[in-house]
């Protein structure tokens, strides 16, 4: 949370670069490494636009350089003294001592400082201009550290009685050129920012000391971005190059389709064979059990009806009809086989369903009832035009019971064109013959001969 808060402030210090005077403003950049980077880190811009600026004397020989934001009151200063550093003269110092950092009161306990001073003025004890470019390290940091660059009144110097439009030198390598405007050294153009490098990455200031830009910040967490991924929703940043967005859903609701996405152009559905039909079918179940019992022969029998929908795939002359997800007689859910076969034509314009795979099936039903498949028996009629048919099919089982005992399902079905809101008709029932729901299980009657 601590280094979110940071980001966010960092971000806000850099909004207005835009509008900056080049003349004067403090840039610093924190890079990880180094106990004092986090203040700075990524990046900070406070010139006049975004902050007030004093310059003073807090004791004889020693100067400081403080910077307000206005928005947040984040405050840093640059402080140098002669007790320390020695002339504030044009050089090269490698004296840790010679410029101190400081934010909101906490100090960079210089271990290490490479400081150049390009320009320095002062006159009556009274800071006339000065450019400075600097890199310290903290509390005994060797790796990242506090880069930046101060400029105060840089330039302006020369500019004092000049004309407008006369060359000044602002000593920031990312302006082209400065010239003198009312006395002050001003850019001829708008100060440029450094593009963001990716996605989930912001503007960020260039470098006034080389004109480099370093990498851009991260955006704020939880912005919102466009990961270029069609399969995503509401994408938002959680750090930089982190482009984090909601798995669209593809799913059409269609079995007739595999659902995919693709990240260019989203959600891809693949049909499955080249006709998707829908299958209504009414059944009668018909059980029939005939043997002997301590010495007694008896007779058993029960019907019950069903009905269901089902999908029937076809390509060329083959078929799938897939089985989904059922329960066994213990209630636990299984995936069976699907049944696959071929479409052999028959006489009076019927089509055959030749099974590919009885024995699959029939292991599947065994596993789950008990029940033993002994054979699928189904033809089906296609309809004048060809949009719809009619069709029966029996299905017989032996049952594992004392007696034998044979479980007959007779359906008849109508098919159509697959459409969810529109699904074929159920084939009524016979005349004056309607069986209980097998819902309630098999009412069972026997007899005693």
């Amino acid at each position: 949370m601590v280094r979110r808060g940071l980001l966010a402030l960092a971000l806000a210090l850099l909004c207005s670069a835009h509008a900056a005077r080049a003349a004067t403003f403090l840039y610093l950049r924190g890079e990880p490494g180094d106990s004092f980077d986090v203040f700075a880190e990524p990046y900070r811009w406070l010139d006049e636009s975004n902050a007030s600026i004093e310059v003073y004397q807090p004791f004889s020989g020693a100067y400081v350089f403080r910077f307000v934001h206005t928005g947040s009151g984040e405050t840093w200063s640059m402080s140098w003294t002669t007790n320390f550093g020695g002339a504030f003269t044009p050089g090269v110092y490698e004296n840790p001592y010679y410029l101190q950092a400081a934010v909101n009161g906490i100090v960079c306990s210089v271990s290490g400082s490479h400081v150049v001073v390009h320009d320095a003025a002062i006159e009556n004890d009274t800071v006339q201009s000065a450019a400075i470019d600097f890199e310290l390290h903290c509390a005994g940091g060797t790796q990242g550290g506090l880069f930046g660059s101060l400029r105060y009144r840089t330039g302006d110097l020369g500019c004092e009685g000049a004309e407008d439009g006369t060359a000044c030198d602002d000593r920031d390598e990312c302006t082209s050129a400065a010239s003198c405007q009312a006395g002050r050294c001003t850019p001829s153009a708008a100060r440029p920012l450094c593009a963001p490098d990716t996605i989930c990455t912001v503007e960020a200031p260039c470098d006034p000391a080389n004109g480099i830009c370093h990498g851009s910040p991260a955006a704020p967490w939880g912005e919102s971005c466009d990961d270029g991924n069609a399969c995503t929703l509401g994408g938002h940043c959680e750090g930089a190059n982190a482009c984090v967005g909601q798995p669209i859903d593809c799913d059409d609701q269609s079995p007739c389709t595999t659902d995919s996405c693709d990240a260019l152009t989203g959600c891809v559905h693949t049909p499955l064979a080249e006709q998707c039909w829908a299958i209504a079918s009414r059944s009668i179940a018909r059980l029939k059990a005939s043997g002997t019992v301590r010495g007694q022969h008896v007779r058993c029998s029960g019907t019950c009806a069903s009905g269901s929908l089902q999908v029937l795939l076809i390509d060329g002359d083959h078929y799938r009809i897939p089985s989904g997800t059922t329960q066994c007689l213990d209630g636990q859910p299984f995936d069976g086989a699907d049944e696959t076969g071929t479409l052999v034509p028959a006489r009076h314009g019927r089509t055959t369903f030749a099974l590919d795979n009885l024995d699959e099936l029939a292991a599947d039903l065994l596993f789950c009832t008990s029940a033993r498949l002994k054979s699928i028996l189904r033809t089906m009629s296609m309809q004048p035009g060809g949009a719809s048919f009619t069709g029966i099919e029996r299905v017989r089982t032996k049952l594992p019971e004392v007696i034998p005992t044979r479980l007959t399902i007779t359906s008849t079905f109508n098919g159509a064109p697959y459409d969810v809101d529109e699904p074929p008709d159920f084939p009524p029932f016979p005349p004056g013959h309607r069986p209980p729901d097998c819902g309630g299980g098999i009412r069972i009657h026997c007899k005693v001969d």
